[in-house]
């Protein structure tokens, strides 16, 4: 019977994907403060599921600590609140690692996230201004936020150099992956973000981040993965299967914006379907976006 639990479990090891356990921050400061929350901003170049997330913290007494993301497509501007988790700690055991407990929270490519935690009590934080580098992304900045946190963060474009020590655990998903890189005459190529995954039975926001302003813009998706070689049209390079392709028009709005929703059917047999995105904008020139590919989950 040992044998058997032995193999089992080591089959199901083998099955799960690798984790990545990795720190910002450090020690270096350690100021108390009450009614605050304190956030790190990261530039996710890499898609992953967060199934942990923790914070370095002294909670002197019983505490509700609420860890929070906001999601926003670009380095500055509004972001919304994407989700909060509630843990009530009992405190007094002196400066430790208070994690969320077991998540699933996809941080999607493309996207910028203010991770962090709030409370109310007097509790000690620490930062440094060790590390920028994580596997999935870079860190930006450092916010620090009222308690209860708003329902939205103003990123803006400076920088707190303070880097708030948390712990990340993440493991890899193909669920949304960016492929290649916009193309523009301007100096920022125009990108197409998804602001989440595409689960079944729910929709999904799709951006269109620094396209041409006031200007024609075409979404288009494929049936399947992109082409493992793009094709070159105008100088810039179009990643999808125009033989199997549906389109949806659009105007950008005055600062090159637009967005598209786009609805998962409540069907079960879509579960590992692969399909793929790119979008053209006709202004002064023609404008490509980069690729997204994505499969229903």
């Amino acid at each position: 019977m040992i044998c058997k639990l032995t193999t089992l479990v080591l089959v199901a090891s083998a099955l799960l994907p690798a984790q990545t356990v990795e720190t910002i921050g450090g020690m270096n400061s350690s100021p108390t403060g009450s009614n605050r929350a304190k956030a790190n901003l990261f530039a996710v170049d890499t898609s992953v599921i967060m199934i942990d997330f923790e914070m370095y913290l002294d909670v002197p007494g019983p505490e509700t600590l609420t860890f929070f993301a906001y999601r926003h497509h670009s380095r500055s501007g509004t972001a919304p609140l994407e989700w909060t988790i509630p843990v009530t700690v009992t405190g007094g055991t002196g400066p430790q690692w208070v994690s969320t407990g077991p998540i699933a929270i996809p941080l999607i490519a493309g996207n910028h996230y203010a991770i962090g935690c709030s409370w109310t009590g007097g509790v000690t934080y620490y930062y440094s201004t060790n590390g920028a580098a994580m596997s999935f992304g870079t860190w930006q900045r450092a916010h620090t936020l009222t308690n209860p946190v708003p329902a939205t963060l103003n990123i803006p474009a400076s920088v707190d150099a303070a880097r708030y020590y948390q712990r990340f655990t993440t493991v890899p998903t193909n669920s949304v992956v960016n492929v290649g890189t916009g193309c523009s005459a301007n100096p920022a190529p125009p990108r197409l973000v998804a602001a989440g995954d595409f689960p079944i039975n729910a929709t999904q926001t799709v951006d269109l981040v620094d396209a041409s302003p006031s200007s024609l813009g075409v979404f288009a998706m494929a049936i399947g993965p992109t082409l493992p070689v793009p094709l070159p049209v105008f100088g810039c390079d179009i990643w999808l299967d125009i033989n199997a392709m549906a389109t949806l028009a659009t105007t950008t709005d005055a600062a090159g914006y637009s967005n598209f929703a786009l609805s998962v059917p409540n069907n079960p047999a879509l579960s590992g379907s692969q399909y793929s995105l790119q979008a053209l904008v006709l202004g002064t020139t023609v404008e490509l976006t980069n690729a997204i590919d994505f499969s229903i989950n």
